[in-house]
């Protein structure tokens, strides 16, 4: 949930990107939105020619996923970037796996 990309305001907070997005929409004026179908929250800034359309996993997608896996009989998942993820999810993911246990 690392920003990795270019900021719609630029300046001097191009420089800070390594804060979780969740940290700048607000100060953007934007929001995200879940797609349910990919499972992840987006969100697109920039003019139309060009445009940018963000996609990031969080605490409901690392959840979902989590999930799926323990109900496919998985002992537990592993996470793309450790300390990247959104905090939320440990409280998630440890009422998941004590509840299966």
């Amino acid at each position: 949930m690392v920003a990795a990309f270019s900021p719609p305001m630029g300046g001097a907070h191009a420089t800070q990107l390594a804060r979780p997005v969740t940290v700048w929409l607000p100060y953007w004026g934007m929001g995200a939105a879940w797609n349910a179908t990919q499972a992840e929250e987006t969100f697109s800034y920039g003019p139309r020619r060009h445009r940018h359309d963000v996609w990031y996993e969080d605490a409901r997608a690392n959840y979902d996923r989590a999930r799926l896996a323990a109900a496919d009989g998985f002992a537990g998942i592993d996470l793309w970037y450790a300390g990247g993820e959104d905090p939320a999810v440990w409280p998630l993911l440890q009422g998941l796996y004590s509840s299966a246990s």
